[in-house]
């Protein structure tokens, strides 16, 4: 689980400034299952805390996969997400960096949910969010997420370099 912030047009929706990330636009929040696989998104507001929309992420999650039993973020969702998470009988496991870490680090779990992200990020149309409505915004990702699966399943087998 994890969120995206992303650029805004003068017409999209959400617009608020995130001064971390120097961004002025709405947070894509993204569950993805271990394979990278799609399982749910929301579009809020760019100052919205992770952990404010995480539960309700999370809410959802628990609704659509009833054997939901472990979730992997990262530091932002705290306060709130992992007592939410115990509640509805799931494990909020918080990735983080080696304290006195310096530089990129591959942390484990977390790549997963960034190759999402690398993937659906391939359409135009989601470099930017143009979408007037938050449910046209969650539509166009998962049309994107859609795309990706389809031209995976059409491409012909590689033969393995291992045999």
């Amino acid at each position: 689980m994890d969120s995206q912030t992303v650029r805004s047009s003068e017409a999209g929706h959400g617009r608020s400034y995130v001064a971390g990330k120097k961004v002025n636009g709405p947070k894509r929040m993204t569950a993805v299952d271990v394979e990278g696989n799609l399982l749910a998104v929301q579009i809020t507001g760019g100052v919205i805390s992770e952990s404010t929309c995480g539960v309700d992420l999370l809410q959802e999650l628990a609704e659509q996969f009833l054997d939901l039993r472990q979730v992997w973020c990262d530091q932002g969702f705290r306060r709130g997400f992992t007592d939410r998470a115990a509640e509805l009988g799931t494990t909020a496991t918080t990735i983080s960096r080696a304290p006195g870490s310096v530089g990129f680090h591959v942390l484990p779990r977390r790549w997963v949910v960034e190759r999402f992200f690398a993937w659906i990020s391939r359409a135009r149309r989601l470099a930017r969010d143009f979408e007037r409505l938050a449910s046209t915004a969650v539509t166009v990702v998962e049309v994107a997420y859609v795309r990706t699966m389809l031209r995976r399943l059409t491409r012909p087998a590689q033969p393995s370099p291992h045999i």
